[in-house]
């Protein structure tokens, strides 16, 4: 029997979790795990890149992003033909940038979703 990393991570793309020695975790908990508020400063390279996407308040950023990662093309669709998300756009770079807003932010490579607080 092979003997095991000490943490031996892969994202196995057939079931979508995580193993590590620890444990198995769910890529909506690894992503909750993930995700953070981070200034807008930080995400305005990954915006000039054309890679950030918006959730609308109210609309769970976390399984958004697990719709981004496991590839589920219906569901990404339907949210966004309900405006539900969106690419983030010149009218939210200036909307953000004079007050260096703070976002939850979560990267479903390669694309970053971002969310305002709904306070």
């Amino acid at each position: 029997m092979k003997e095991e990393s000490i943490v031996n991570q892969t994202l196995r793309h057939e079931d979508l979790t995580t193993e590590t020695t620890v444990g198995v975790f769910d890529v909506k908990e690894q992503l909750n795990l993930e995700t953070a508020r981070i200034q807008w400063s930080e995400l305005e390279r990954h915006f000039a890149r054309g890679v950030i996407i918006v959730v609308c308040q109210g609309t769970d950023l976390i399984k958004v992003a697990g719709s981004f990662v496991e590839d589920d093309v219906e569901t990404v669709q339907l949210l966004t033909a309900l405006g539900k998300i969106r690419h983030a756009d010149m009218e939210d770079a200036k909307r953000w940038q004079p007050g260096d807003v703070s976002l939850w932010a979560v990267v479903a490579a390669p694309w970053v979703l971002v969310q305002q607080s709904e306070s």
